[in-house]
């Protein structure tokens, strides 16, 4: 219900952070994807590559020298000890970039690839927001974030709401103040009802 009422108050688009992995045909689901009603725009961004085990002696040498591994990968950074992080350009390939690098690494370092997921960003019509998300390949991809104007002020909505345990704990409390209302009403109206006679003999 919020997420509807606040689509209808702008038309900034809304950005479905996705995963794919490069096991998968990433373009085949990247095309299908496009074909989606509602998404304006589809970005690969970096690629998670995890890895055997990196040696400190290695990290260095691989983030200066791993754009030789194929011409489409413009960075790379070895975040732990079996982790990349590499960029690649737009309109790249992943699952291409992924097996020639797969083969450079193996070649020259050893290091070998256990498995990689490709960071994919989709330009949304926020009208269109929940349709997108179902029609996703299933199986195929994982959705990790929605975010824009939208989804902010839905989020801004849900922190001023109070908590739902202090929402049970409230209505518990009312529930017992109407039981115990309920339990001496006789009583009360007793009360009521001699106050008012004194009331009118005075």
């Amino acid at each position: 219900m919020a997420r509807s009422l606040y689509m209808t108050t702008t038309d900034q688009p809304e950005i479905i952070t996705i995963n794919i992995s490069t096991d998968s045909d990433v373009n085949q689901a990247i095309a299908k994807i496009k074909e989606i009603n509602g998404v304006q725009s589809v970005e690969t961004g970096e690629i998670t590559v995890k890895t055997t085990s990196i040696s400190d002696a290695w990290k260095s040498s691989l983030e200066s020298r791993i754009t030789n591994a194929n011409s489409n990968i413009t960075s790379g950074r070895v975040v732990s000890s079996d982790t990349m992080m590499v960029e690649v350009k737009p309109g790249s390939d992943p699952t291409d970039v992924i097996k020639k690098l797969d083969s450079w690494m193996l070649l020259v370092s050893g290091i070998d690839i256990r498995y990689s997921i490709v960071q994919v960003k989709l330009i949304v019509d926020a009208s269109k927001v929940d349709e997108v998300v179902e029609d996703l390949p299933q199986g195929e991809v994982v959705v990790t974030e929605i975010s824009g104007p939208v989804e902010a002020e839905i989020q801004a909505l849900k922190n001023s709401l109070p908590e739902k345990n202090n929402i049970i704990l409230f209505c518990g409390f009312l529930g017992v103040i109407v039981g115990l209302a309920g339990m001496f009403i006789d009583t009360i109206m007793r009360a009521f009802t001699g106050l008012k006679d004194r009331l009118r003999k005075k």
